[in-house]
């Protein structure tokens, strides 16, 4: 195993550094590419559970600069819908809207005059709330039973998965106090907020960066009663565009988990798009309410160059 993976990372770094990586993604010039982050931390943070430092995230900027042209969603979507892109066309997501995005891309893609689109949930706002899976994070790293980081990144996912899959909150939330006991695991008295807020929001909304919902708390839509999803959906749009004095286009599903109501309950409340997990390029013909989209979290720019020339290969 470890010589195939030594392997194939010979092959992406030779794909990266030639120029057949530019030949893969020119032939997509009439397909649009999302590309998804989540957190960039600071240049010197390389534990990089959902996220990629800054310097790393800057390396990124300049390689998809080079090949793709990168348009706000909006614009993205108009070019698809009418069938009019005629180079790579390329348009940045961060999902849940945490504040180094603010922090820590945000002056990355002023530096590059590009923009982004940034899927907010929206009852977190300028709170010091955590997702559930920031909590396992916390209590694994910051535990005395710390293993190191590579261990402590698995086993985190592992924990995650699992926790994911449960139905009820309630259960979710009692084997996470479980987990506090198990690792010995002490909160701080004082907490640092990882949300953006509303200042935030709005001085990069100034800057032409788009934002778009998330749901009110990041539940899987697929899970809820109808009424229930309908207010994640249509009543953030509606805080987001009385705040943001702004119409609100674009939908994430959280987890990427979304079936035909939920689709139809995104229709129904005015959004003109909504993203999926789904991987791969997005053709002319694509349902625009299950966009696909590529994962962009990755310390290794020839990785990146590698996911962008394979999902971009038409199959």
């Amino acid at each position: 195993m470890l010589l195939k993976n030594e392997i194939k990372n010979i092959l992406k770094d030779g794909l990266y550094n030639s120029s057949l990586a530019g030949s893969v993604i020119r032939r997509n010039r009439n397909r649009l590419c999302i590309l998804c982050y989540h957190r960039i931390t600071a240049p010197d943070n390389r534990f990089r559970y959902l996220g990629i430092p800054q310097d790393i995230f800057e390396q990124h900027i300049v390689f998809l600069k080079k090949h793709f042209e990168i348009a706000s969603f909006d614009k993205g979507m108009g070019k698809l819908r009418s069938g009019s892109i005629k180079k790579p066309l390329l348009v940045l997501n961060f999902d849940d809207g945490y504040r180094d995005n603010y922090l820590y891309a945000f002056p990355i893609l002023k530096k590059y005059g590009i923009t982004a689109s940034i899927f907010l949930t929206v009852d977190y706002i300028g709170t010091k709330k955590s997702f559930w899976w920031d909590s396992v994070r916390d209590i694994i790293v910051n535990s005395p039973k710390s293993a190191g980081l590579k261990e402590d990144i698995v086993m985190i996912e592992n924990i995650n998965r699992s926790l994911k899959k449960l139905l009820n909150e309630e259960e979710r939330y009692l084997k996470i106090q479980k987990l506090k006991q198990e690792f010995c695991f002490k909160e701080k008295s004082s907490k640092e907020r990882d949300i953006l807020n509303w200042r935030e929001i709005k001085e990069m909304r100034d800057c032409g960066i788009d934002f778009g919902s998330h749901t009110l708390t990041h539940p899987d839509l697929t899970l809820l009663k109808k009424d229930e999803a309908r207010k994640e959906i249509s009543h953030s749009k509606e805080i987001l565009e009385q705040a943001l004095d702004k119409k609100v286009s674009g939908f994430a599903y959280p987890y990427g988990s979304f079936n035909d109501d939920v689709k139809e309950i995104v229709k129904d409340s005015s959004y003109s798009y909504a993203r999926t997990c789904l991987k791969g390029f997005n053709n002319a013909y694509e349902d625009i309410f299950s966009l696909k989209q590529i994962d962009g979290s990755t310390n290794h720019i020839a990785h990146l160059a590698a996911r962008l020339c394979y999902r971009g290969i038409r199959l």
